[in-house]
């Protein structure tokens, strides 16, 4: 899989702050990504540099094999950028806007790709007309969208681009986005994790200005921030309450239900524990419960979870 972005040992310091600490990563061509970690995690810093705002105080980031230091005209041919406070001309209309941004951009039929981006983000009936100031703020999001999409960019990096749209516009904009998947590489940021979890196949999670895991969602949860619930299943009526405190006892384990429950026949114990000992868990449940022994299983993490897990771990 080819990377369209390399970053190397990035770092970032307003003053004696620190923003974001020796930073490495790659993005992988073709995929819709998402940037996600609480607030002063180092997000907007690491967005700014990568699309070629700001400078970095060290380390180095390439796109599409250009040194953004020192190539930045080449690397910024590459990146397109909607930035969270999305700034628009409130005196130019919406056509006027983007064709001038088009040709801003170098690109040769300019008609032709602002018609086709205003019809991707719904702007095109009844609005390329509108003078901007007279538009929601909802409006302004799409706007932004579709400047960000003008032209063949490898990169394209969003920072908060739902806000302010209603549910409706949210789906149109979620469907064009999903439609560029596998041609470029979408670099979105968002606390709105449900709608990440919906269109990205690929996380950086980001906390106190360092990476601490990317990857697609599954990728991460096999990895050290792994899901803490588990499950045991067995043949219900064959074991005591004794038994299974005895195995959860061993183990460290903490049992979340109040009593056992019965699921589709079986009765499943749910617990808490190092979903990395895994394989001793299985080990153990085997040599207690024995034939009676359905199944052990983790039980599926939302990207929610996962992030709570990830910057709960690396902040305490």
């Amino acid at each position: 899989m080819t990377d369209i972005v390399k970053v190397e040992k990035l770092s970032k310091r307003y003053g004696k702050f620190v923003a974001l600490s020796d930073v490495s990563f790659s993005l992988p061509h073709g995929k819709i990504i998402g940037l996600i970690g609480p607030n002063g995690a180092g997000k907007t810093s690491l967005l700014k540099i990568l699309s070629g705002l700001i400078p970095a105080s060290g380390g180095e980031v390439s796109i599409c094999g250009a040194n953004l230091a020192e190539n930045p005209m080449l690397a910024r041919e590459k990146i397109s950028f909607m930035a969270e406070d999305n700034p628009l001309p409130d005196h130019m209309r919406v056509g006027e806007y983007l064709r001038f941004r088009a040709a801003l951009k170098g690109i040769r039929d300019v008609r032709l790709s602002v018609e086709k981006v205003m019809r991707k983000c719904d702007i095109y009936h009844g609005t390329r007309y509108k003078m901007i100031k007279n538009l929601s703020k909802g409006y302004g999001q799409r706007i932004g969208i579709a400047d960000a999409l003008l032209g063949d960019s490898a990169l394209v990096i969003l920072d908060e681009p739902t806000i302010g749209l209603d549910p409706k516009q949210i789906i149109s904009i979620r469907q064009t986005l999903l439609e560029l998947r596998g041609t470029r590489t979408l670099l979105i940021s968002s606390h709105i994790l449900a709608e990440l979890e919906t269109i990205c196949d690929y996380f950086v999670i980001i906390n106190c200005g360092e990476i601490i895991v990317t990857g697609s969602l599954a990728d991460i949860y096999k990895s050290k921030i792994n899901s803490d619930t588990m499950h045991v299943d067995l043949v219900p009526n064959c074991l005591s309450d004794a038994d299974i405190s005895k195995f959860l006892l061993e183990n460290q384990l903490t049992r979340l239900d109040a009593i056992s429950s019965q699921n589709h026949g079986n009765l499943r114990i749910e617990f808490k524990g190092d979903g990395r000992c895994m394989d001793k868990i299985i080990k153990s449940a085997a040599d207690n419960f024995g034939e009676y022994l359905l199944g052990v299983g983790r039980e599926p993490s939302s990207l929610e979870e996962v992030f709570l897990s990830a910057t709960r771990r690396y902040s305490d």
